[in-house]
């Protein structure tokens, strides 16, 4: 059985199905991100990532749940308390309260510099170590720019193509294809 993009979110309304031929995403012109001033109703949203895949079409947002503290579903920080490599981890969500068909992209990014990176996607729910669908794709980033010298927010804007597979049948891959424009949380 194949799974698509559309399949991973049980349920959710997709618009816009493409044959697998027509799939490309063409992006728009990505504006810096402006995060939405916090209304209370759920945290402020930071960006988008707009994927594509085996005809289904999907946009996951990424929050900022920090209010104050570090807590942002995009981020980039140095792992091992800082002493490691600088790495980049950007968790989308569907709705800003749910934790089914939420995906991570993770990939290591010296120097948090634009430049070509291989990344690790994966479609999760609830356990972020127990992913339902993954892969790797080629990441172009455009854009990786913090607001000011050693300030804890900034831009990040890619392009990504790989394949994915389900993690239970791993026979049962596509290619996809994601734009991402975000607000990055960056922890030193």
């Amino acid at each position: 059985m194949r799974i698509g993009l559309a399949t991973i979110f049980l349920g959710s309304q997709i618009a816009g199905l493409a044959s697998a031929q027509e799939q490309t995403i063409v992006p728009d012109p990505l504006p810096t991100v402006v995060m939405d001033p916090w209304d209370g109703a759920g945290p402020p949203a930071m960006g988008t990532i707009k994927g594509q895949g085996d005809g289904d079409t999907i946009t996951w947002t990424t929050f900022d749940f920090s209010v104050g503290a570090f807590d942002a579903s995009a981020w980039a920080t140095r792992e091992n308390e800082g002493r490691g490599p600088e790495r980049l981890s950007i968790l989308g969500y569907t709705t800003w309260d749910s934790k089914t068909g939420r995906i991570l992209i993770r990939a290591g990014v010296p120097g948090y510099e634009p430049g070509t990176y291989l990344a690790e996607v994966l479609i999760v729910d609830a356990d972020l170590d127990a992913p339902r669908v993954m892969g790797m794709v080629t990441m172009e980033v455009t854009t990786f720019r913090q607001d000011a010298d050693r300030d804890s927010y900034g831009d990040f804007k890619a392009q990504a193509r790989g394949t994915l597979c389900s993690v239970q049948d791993a026979a049962d891959c596509f290619p996809a294809s994601f734009v991402i424009n975000t607000r990055l949380q960056y922890g030193f």
